[in-house]
């Protein structure tokens, strides 16, 4: 028979505490506090499943050059940013039990909201201000938000959060602050952009990627001077992929250091093959050098390894540079390019005037050659303002020692007014498109510029 009981007591508090805290980390961002990729997935599916008559948004934000911002200011002004971020969306959306918010990795944030209640233009203002607050911050990280309308809810929260980050990548290219709607295009898009780079490897391979080039005429005697390197890619059965589709492909998945090598070393065998003809030995061409192919590849080697190996004078291969090359490293890319100089090459700054320091740029960099950037020649409202800049660019090259190179020339009427500015090269559809080599030659036989209507055989 029962004559008693007992209980045995034992506090487990802190085991369950450590549980429950052990349960917390697996599922929430250390840094920021708010939920990680894991518990954002789950916890975005079950607000869904608790309200199945709202209609809901996948809201995703990402900062441009990101890394940029750590390899300036370190982690500590990175970690700054995000944490602000994972505090603002707590502060706005964590009382709303209809929305779920997290951060997915590094500088990737996702929310799934109600339509009802979501303002773009009032989240990207927010963000904007979060960025602005940062101290003793020169520059602004691009600010790049995607929004995925939630039309199948049986469809993955991890595919919602790629269709909303793939519609806010739209913005890269573009480089400004904004937010872009998903559309099954983009999904079109980047199946596209995933056919072209599983191509381009073996199509430079096949030699698809071909080197053509645009003449550079001087305005005194109207002859061929030299000419600017570009690329086009022309498939097997003729099919032309235009550049403006595969570069910021390219660019974007950093294989642009590939494309740019492959077209300076053919312009080099170029230089070789013309080296002793009496029209085209003295042409100079020019090239470009991307930001990413600092990171890639030691210019110094690369260059000076190329002229060795074809024989070619440095003088006459032209290194175009723009100011975004120098922002990463400016001290260690200035140096470059001074070693660059006193190995021989001719060096160019490219799209003078398109950015917002190239006076301070003018003045760190001592180049051979002034590129003035095209928009100048574009009409606008302000027609004689843009002149007048022009010509005190022309003069201050002058006074400088640098001949000056005008690109997207295409009248006859910028013709003379650029030569009576006093601009020293003209490049544009006027004189030639980018053309073939064999193209080139066969244009230009004797060196001497006809515009681009008039058939070589007018003044034979």
């Amino acid at each position: 028979m029962d004559v008693g009981m007992y209980f045995l007591i034992s506090d487990c508090t802190q085991d369950q505490k450590n549980l429950d805290l052990e349960h917390f980390g697996t599922m929430h961002d250390g840094l920021t506090g708010i939920y990680n990729k894991y518990g954002f997935y789950r916890q975005a599916r079950r607000v869904m499943d608790d309200n199945p008559h709202v209609e809901y948004l996948m809201v995703c934000l990402n900062f441009g050059d990101f890394k940029l911002l750590n390899g300036l200011y370190g982690m500590t002004k990175g970690n700054e940013l995000l944490m602000r971020v994972g505090s603002m969306l707590q502060r706005r959306y964590g009382q709303d039990p209809r929305t779920a918010y997290g951060r997915i990795r590094a500088d990737r944030f996702a929310m799934m909201i109600p339509e009802a209640i979501f303002d773009p233009d009032d989240y990207l203002k927010t963000v904007e201000t979060i960025m602005h607050g940062l101290a003793a911050i020169r520059f602004d990280l691009q600010i790049t938000i995607g929004i995925c309308r939630v039309t199948d809810r049986r469809m993955p929260i991890s595919v919602l959060c790629d269709r909303a980050f793939l519609a806010a990548s739209v913005l890269k290219t573009q480089e400004s602050n904004g937010y872009v709607w998903y559309s099954e295009n983009m999904m079109s898009d980047r199946i596209r952009d995933r056919a072209i780079l599983s191509r381009f490897s073996d199509a430079l391979g096949r030699g698809e990627v071909q080197l053509y080039l645009q003449a550079q005429v001087g305005a005194g005697d109207r002859h061929v001077i030299g000419a600017e390197a570009l690329s086009r890619w022309v498939c097997e059965d003729g099919r032309v992929i235009p550049p403006a589709v595969f570069i910021p492909i390219l660019e974007e998945h950093g294989k642009i250091w590939q494309l740019d090598y492959h077209i300076w070393e053919m312009a080099c065998r170029l230089l070789k093959s013309w080296k002793d003809d009496p029209v085209f030995g003295s042409y100079r061409i020019s090239v470009n050098i991307s930001v990413k192919d600092i990171y890639y590849l030691d210019l110094y080697e690369v260059f000076t390894h190329l002229v060795e190996e074809y024989k070619i004078d440095p003088g006459h291969l032209e290194l175009e540079i723009t100011e975004t090359v120098f922002m990463d490293k400016p001290k260690e890319a200035i140096l470059l390019i001074q070693r660059l100089k006193e190995y021989g090459f001719t060096i160019a700054i490219d799209d003078f005037g398109s950015g917002y320091s190239s006076l301070s740029f003018l003045k760190d960099i001592q180049a051979d050659i002034l590129k003035i950037d095209m928009e100048f020649l574009r009409k606008t409202e302000h027609q004689e303002r843009s002149r007048i800049i022009l010509r005190s660019i022309v003069a201050l090259a002058r006074e400088l020692g640098m001949p000056t190179v005008v690109e997207g020339v295409e009248t006859s009427q910028q013709v003379r007014d650029l030569t009576q500015i006093g601009c020293d090269i003209f490049q544009g559809f006027y004189y030639s498109r980018p053309v073939p080599v064999a193209d080139f030659e066969e244009r230009f036989p004797d060196g001497l510029a006809r515009p681009w209507s008039e058939p070589v055989q007018a003044e034979k």
